[in-house]
């Protein structure tokens, strides 16, 4: 998939490049992780600096290779020495990362929302219409997402 200038700018605000790190193969890009800075709120109510661990992967040509390792280890050594008390993490493969220290915060969590007294953040709402969308409307107004087709993701390394 093509990435455009538009793709870079957006990605580069949203990215601390101080945090980034990345593996090469010659001039490939073959593995990353990145963090960005934010506050986890503790128990007792408090608030401590957190990393938001993100953007971890490695190429499927270059994995069982050490790299995954190498890099999370070097960039949680980089996040102490930085003073960063906490590293979080979501993750679709949970178990690959409890050799590093990460665990599971809860077990599961199940969320329900009142409708009627939900607001948006900055209490105001955005400009995007949001339409809510089920089954067979979804899949006419995105046809992408439906069972039939999977859009590989966008990647700013190149395959």
């Amino acid at each position: 998939m093509e990435v455009n200038d538009e793709d870079l700018d957006a990605y580069r605000s949203l990215t601390d490049l101080d945090r980034t790190y990345g593996v090469f193969d010659g001039d490939q890009v073959v593995g990353t992780t990145a963090a960005y800075p934010f506050s986890m709120t503790v128990p007792g109510g408090g608030q401590l600096g957190c990393a938001g661990i993100t953007a971890v992967g490695v190429r499927t040509g270059h994995r069982r290779s050490g790299l995954l390792a190498a890099m999370m280890r070097r960039q949680l050594d980089d996040l102490a020495a930085g003073g960063a008390p906490l590293a979080a993490l979501l993750a679709s493969e949970s178990g690959i990362y409890g050799r590093f220290g990460y665990g599971p915060a809860i077990p599961t969590v199940s969320l329900s929302i009142d409708r009627q007294a939900a607001r948006f953040a900055s209490g105001r709402p955005p400009r995007e219409r949001i339409d809510m969308l089920t089954g067979d409307a979804a899949v006419q107004r995105l046809p992408d997402a439906g069972p039939q087709r999977r859009r590989a993701p966008r990647a700013l390394a190149g395959d």
